[in-house]
């Protein structure tokens, strides 16, 4: 097997290698990409284990780690840092001190998220960005009608959207608001369907169907449903909450709006691939 600690950086890595089965030792600094994709496809079909700190602007190695069926391992940068004996940090020493660690099997690896699940994920993301962006929209619109006196509940409605275009704002002003109005919505028309891609997804997995049905689930499935049967497997007892197996879980009515966060809690369930 081949070992490698890779110091990995946006622009190039630097890699220190040894070959268990010949001895041979090198260091290399790669450039991003190519030359780093040359050097990884001469190692293909052989068996090789690839450690780097956690870090971002990765995707792309790690795609081609899974291509070429290298073992990558992502490892804590603050306990591969606390077990440096040196003060002093460069890349060529941060490379030795990840291979020393990966050759001890000390090497402190942190979870990653199943590949199978990438594009959700990026559903989840992209969709949070954007819906955090309409509040900022919402936020500026709000602070507009409290400046001309208009007081009303915190809670964003149509209502409250119909006294802010009913307000007499000059010039700018009221140029500001219409553009913010144009832009909200431009973004709940982009939103809808990132909405419903998200509900789906949570829809097709087994785990999430079992927690939307559950207590603050979807109201409308378990509105003809007093009792849950009893859940053979104990993992989806413990997502369901249930105090005790046997028993079953007791439904209730979800609040008003429940149905919404607990579909965005399935769908980051089945994007972490099972894991809370």
């Amino acid at each position: 097997m081949m070992i490698i600690g890779c110091d990995f950086h946006p622009r190039f890595q630097q890699i220190a290698f040894i070959d268990q089965d010949t001895g041979e030792y090198g260091e290399l600094r790669l450039s991003h990409k190519e030359e780093a994709e040359r050097f990884y496809r001469t190692l293909a079909g052989r068996q090789v284990r690839v450690g780097a700190e956690a870090t971002g602007n990765f995707r792309w190695f790690r795609q081609l780690m899974q291509e070429l069926g290298h073992e990558f391992l992502l490892g804590d940068a603050s306990a591969i840092r606390a077990a440096c004996p040196r003060r002093q940090k460069t890349d060529k020493r941060d490379a030795r001190h990840i291979l020393n660690m990966l050759v001890e099997d000390r090497f402190p690896v942190v979870w990653q998220p199943p590949v199978e699940n990438e594009l959700l994920r990026q559903l989840l993301l992209h969709r949070c960005r954007m819906v955090r962006m309409r509040a900022r929209v919402k936020n500026q619109l709000d602070s507009m009608a409290k400046d001309e006196g208009l007081l009303s509940a915190r809670v964003w409605c149509p209502k409250r959207r119909q006294e802010i275009e009913a307000l007499p704002l000059p010039g700018w002003y009221g140029l500001r608001r219409s553009d913010l109005l144009g832009v909200l919505d431009e973004m709940d028309k982009r939103i809808k369907p990132l909405d419903k891609a998200m509900h789906q997804a949570a829809e097709d997995n087994p785990e999430a169907r079992l927690l939307m049905c559950g207590a603050g689930g979807f109201a409308g499935l378990c509105a003809d449903h007093r009792r849950l049967e009893t859940v053979s497997s104990r993992q989806a007892d413990r997502q369901l909450s249930g105090p005790d197996p046997g028993r079953g879980v007791q439904l209730r009515q979800a609040p008003p709006g429940a149905h919404q966060q607990a579909g965005q809690h399935a769908a980051a369930l089945v994007a972490g691939g099972g894991r809370q």
